[in-house]
This record gives C-alpha cells, structure tokens and sequence, in this order.
C-alpha cells in the first residue's frame, strides 16, 4: 500500500473513533439525565411540625423532642399553634376564619394558609373600590362594593373585608349608603340609621347585617360604633324598629339590642 493508502485508512478509522466516541458520551449523558435525584431532605427544629405547602395541613411529632425531616420545595416547619410563616401567615381558627398574626385557637394544631379567610357564616366581602381603605376612609371618596362565592370566602387583597367599621357600612352598597345619619351624629342618631338599615333587609348582598361581638354581649350604644359588622347567615332571629342584631361567633348566637 502506497502512503495515500495508508492516509485513506487512517482517516476512516479516526472517523469510526469520532462516532465512536460521541456514542459512548452521549450514552452516559443519557443515564446522567435519567437519574432523578432526590430533593434534599432538612431537619425541622425539635417538637416542630412540617405544613404542607398546598394544604396548609400540619404533620407534627409525637414528642417535643422528636426531629421532622421535610422538603423545603413542598413544605416549611411551624410550631404546632402557630403559623411560622411570612408567605403561610394565615391561622385557621375554629369557625374558619384567619389569623393574620399567625396565632391558632388555643390548644389547635390549625392548617396555616397564605391567603385570608372569613368565617363559614360569612357570605359575602366588602370590597373597596374608588380607592382604597387601607389607610382609613376618612378625606377620600372610598366606596365600597359587596361579592360572594365559594365558601369559606378567600381573598389576597388588602382592599378586601369579611367585617367593617360602621364608617364603612354608610359608603357600601348594598350596604347602609341609602340611610346616613345627620351631620355630626350621636351614637343613638347613627345606630338608629343602622336599625333602620337593618330593618330593610338590603344591607347585604346575602344574608343579614349583624353586629360581630364577644360572647357576653356586653356592649354599650357608644361601644358599637367600634364594634365591626358583617353580613352572615341568617339566624332566624327578628328583631324589632329600634333595635339593631348583634351576633357572637363564639357562642353562635344573636340577640338584639335596643338603641
């Protein structure tokens, strides 16, 4: 064989080399990539529990010393009554509505959500709308509006209200607007147009308009201008001209106040 032979010979073979070697690269590649490792499982501090990030729900240990593992991709680690979490600040209380200090009913392990919440009863939201009630109402021209859906109602905006002052209900509608009280009013002046609103029946897109109280309704005329209202379930309770309903969660109860 002459020498252009032998560069003819020598060349297929580096190319058969080439391709050899690109397979043998490519293959290993392949059982590279089809190796899924396993996310890096971390220990959660001792006693605390792991809240799954879709659900909210806790899985907690049975003793105070014993250490959780949990995927920081699916889950964060709390303490049982408490929601340990910037994101998944939202505590469930008993009646499903949510804490926004992250602070569950005492003695519950309670699902942590990253959203508010209202209570079961509670059928629709305030929202405000021609600006925003963040900072108060009072100097702007705030109105409010009232939406439902899905119960417990859920929100992620600020704007957004399951329970609101007595300021707000004279700016809603449906609400109280159609019944303001005069200018510079006393506590019986605007709790007699709320009486009257309630009277109504339209303050609320669903439901009735009830005053939100503890569970002694231990209130005072003057105390109710800073007691929250909200629209809930009906509660079979009628109360007369003159009065206005008040309702404690607590107690799942409403009576009536007179003016």
């Amino acid at each position: 064989m002459n020498a252009l032979d032998w560069l003819a010979v020598i060349s297929v073979l580096l190319i058969i080399l080439f391709y050899f070697l690109l397979l043998i690269t490519s293959l290993a590649f392949s059982d590279q990539s089809s190796t899924v490792e396993p996310n890096t499982l971390l220990n959660c501090p001792a006693g605390y529990c792991v809240v799954d990030f879709e659900s909210g729900l806790k899985s907690c240990p049975g003793a105070a010393t014993d250490v959780l593992k949990y995927d920081p991709t699916l889950a964060f680690c709390s303490r049982a009554e408490f929601c340990d979490s910037d994101t998944f600040r939202f505590a469930v209380q008993p009646d499903q509505s949510t804490n926004s200090l992250g602070v569950c009913a005492p003695g519950d392990v309670c699902q942590c959500l990253n959203r508010q919440q209202c209570s079961a009863n509670t059928l629709t939201v305030f929202q405000a709308v021609a600006g925003t009630a963040v900072l108060g109402i009072n100097g702007t021209r705030t109105t409010f509006v009232q939406a439902s859906g899905d119960l417990p109602l859920s929100y992620t905006s600020d704007n957004n209200y399951c329970q609101v002052p007595v300021s707000y209900i004279f700016r809603s509608s449906p609400g109280c607007s159609g019944y303001l009280p005069p200018t510079n009013p006393t506590a019986d002046e605007v709790l007699t147009s709320i009486s009257t609103c309630m009277q109504a029946g339209t303050a609320c897109l669903l439901g009735e308009l009830v005053f939100i109280t503890g569970d002694d309704f231990n209130v005072t005329a003057q105390g109710l201008l800073t007691t929250p209202l909200s629209c809930i379930a009906e509660t079979g309770l009628t109360c007369s001209p003159g009065q206005v309903k008040l309702y404690s969660p607590g107690l799942g109860q409403a009576q009536c106040f007179f003016v």
